[in-house]
């Protein structure tokens, strides 16, 4: 309540009305319908009348009875403050004007008595209820939409005609999920990046490869649909034939020196509408947008043969969206400011922690944790071909932010990918989970310090037989000891520390690899769930039935207790 206001704050006095034209009347076939909002308001209107006429009967009859008093007292009457007349409500009449059947004004209010106590609060009962329907039918009798209704809801005027809008240079299509793209890649299906164009200014590093778009044209990935001269003229390539696109591709190196109005300047290159294509920054947005990782941005990443917009799962979380049936917005910006801004400031790898609480939004869940967890276990042994194989799934590829100026991303070399030495020479050369884990964070971290932490496990040691493992030590980079659960992918695990350490897009880099390796390792290692792992076995099964039945005794126990007690 604002200070200093009184209970008055609470009445209304006037009743917003929208005007005219945002009541429409609808019409089907010969027949015209007001609109639901006229209903309410005429509810209101005819509320209002009500209770004006019965507060008049109301002061009338109390002025009368005052007069009657002050007839046949010894006194002279208290002063009162002047009431308005009250005047009989009106007989209904025709078209014409007149009562019904003859009926007089006099006749009409002779026929009817004062109002009572009840009918008052009855009038202002249906006043309010009337209001209620304009404001939010759900808390009236009315059947028609409130304002509320208008405005809530999918079907409301903000999502369905104001938000709903569509907008050049964007797609909207079901998600479905794919653990092998990067968390900060988005998956475009090739029909999609041909409808979406993005116009690149031809120069000396992107000619070739803007005249290879000029030549294929629109009906060819990867292509173009126009080419803007330094005049402005746009020349749509789907009017022309190959040869003439060949001809055309050819002048785009070639620069004017006179501008638009005739005056020299300087040189203008042409500019290629071409389709898009991989490393291109995508804004993606889930409605409804609840928080700021709801709109984030994504490179794109073209997958040919598929009709539906490939997600990581880790940013389910961040977009509150599941792959159920989940549908999603891509916008594509149109000039290198926006790319720039998108890259720097909406990158969905900048969005790791959430605002509100200060914590991760991004984790690892269900198959991947348990593949985490089969491979810091401590019999978990690999030969030298098993291990490398893991290795170079994790890492083969370069980060989702080491794009080169084509758009391609680039193979790590062999360099970075360093097999440390075995953990069992005799009788055969094996490396532990342990140390492939170590390998890929060593990878992530290239180039900087190694990192050394420590984390509690979300299991205890002891069901691994040996208390250590149920905490997570790392010293100079190289896991000790401790199993990658589930606690190691949130608030204050290994990607959390990973994150504070070395900056939101090595964390990044480490969820992609991690999520390539043990997506890996489940093709090689499954793991299943059959009717027998839930089957109790007669000893379990004798052991929870005692543990019932000591429950039973003991709540008896206490009752009696309880009983006799309450009767002392």
């Amino acid at each position: 309540m604002v200070p200093g206001a009184g209970a008055d704050c609470f009445f209304l006095e006037a009743l917003l009305v929208a005007p005219n034209q945002f009541r429409p009347p609808s019409q089907m076939g010969d027949l015209m319908f007001e609109h639901p909002m006229n209903t309410s308001l005429k509810a209101c209107l005819e509320a209002c009348l009500r209770v004006r006429d019965v507060a008049r009967a109301l002061r009338s009859a109390a002025g009368e009875a005052a007069g009657s008093e002050s007839e046949g007292g010894a006194g002279p009457p208290p002063p009162r403050p002047q009431a308005a007349p009250w005047h009989p409500p009106r007989p209904p009449r025709n078209a014409n004007g007149r009562p019904f059947h003859g009926e007089g004004e006099d006749s009409y209010a002779m026929r009817r008595p004062p109002p009572s106590n009840q009918q008052w609060v009855a009038s202002w009962q249906t006043l309010q209820s009337a209001v209620n329907g304009v404001l939010d039918s759900e808390k009236s009798d009315s059947d028609a939409m409130g304002v509320r209704q208008v405005l809530e809801k999918k079907e409301g005027l903000f999502r369905k005609n104001m938000m709903g809008k569509r907008v050049n240079f964007a797609a909207r299509s079901v998600i479905s999920p794919d653990p092998l793209i990067a968390p900060n890649e988005i998956g475009v299906p090739a029909y999609v990046a041909e409808g979406l164009t993005y116009p690149e200014r031809v120069g000396a590093h992107n000619e070739e490869r803007l005249r290879a778009a000029v030549i294929n044209g629109p009906r060819h990935y990867p292509g173009a649909t126009h080419v803007e001269d330094a005049r402005g003229h746009t020349i749509d390539l789907s009017r022309l034939s190959r040869e003439r696109r060949t001809n055309l591709a050819k002048t785009l190196g070639a620069a004017v020196s006179e501008r638009a109005d005739g005056q020299t300047g300087v040189p203008f290159a042409k500019v290629v509408h071409r389709h898009l294509r991989d490393g291109d920054m995508m804004l993606v947005n889930r409605q409804p947008t609840l928080h700021r990782p709801s709109l984030m941005a994504h490179r794109a990443r073209v997958l040919l043969g598929q009709r539906t917009i490939r997600m990581h799962y880790s940013n389910c979380s961040s977009y509150n969206a599941d792959f159920d049936g989940d549908e999603i917005n891509l916008h594509l910006p149109q000039d290198e400011i926006a790319r720039t801004e998108a890259s720097e400031i909406v990158n969905a790898d900048q969005q790791y922690i959430v605002p509100t609480s200060g914590g991760p939004i991004r984790g690892l869940i269900q198959d991947h944790v348990v593949m985490s967890v089969a491979l810091t276990r401590r019999d978990c042994l690999l030969d030298a071909e098993r291990f490398q194989m893991l290795l170079y799934a994790a890492c083969s590829s370069a980060p989702p932010t080491d794009y080169g100026h084509e758009g391609k991303v680039r193979e790590i070399s062999e360099e970075y990918l360093q097999m440390p030495p075995p953990a069992m020479l005799k009788p055969r050369r094996l490396w532990t989970g342990k140390q492939l884990l170590s390998a890929v964070l060593a990878h992530c971290g290239r180039g900087r310090a190694p990192m050394t932490m420590e984390a509690g496990a979300k299991l205890s040691g002891a069901l691994w037989g040996d208390a250590v493992e149920g905490r997570v030590i790392v010293r100079q980079g190289q896991l000790l000891t401790g199993v990658f659960d589930k606690a190691q992918y949130g608030r204050g695990g290994i990607v959390h520390a990973f994150q504070e350490l070395y900056g939101c897009e090595a964390a990044g880099r480490l969820l992609h690899s991690f999520s390539k390796l043990f997506t890996h390792m489940l093709a090689w290692k499954g793991f299943s769930c059959g009717m027998e792992d839930l089957n109790l076995t007669p000893q379990h099964e004798d052991a929870r039935t005692r543990e019932l039945e000591a429950a039973q005794t003991a709540g008896e126990g206490v009752a009696r207790e309880t009983l006799r007690k309450a009767g002392a």
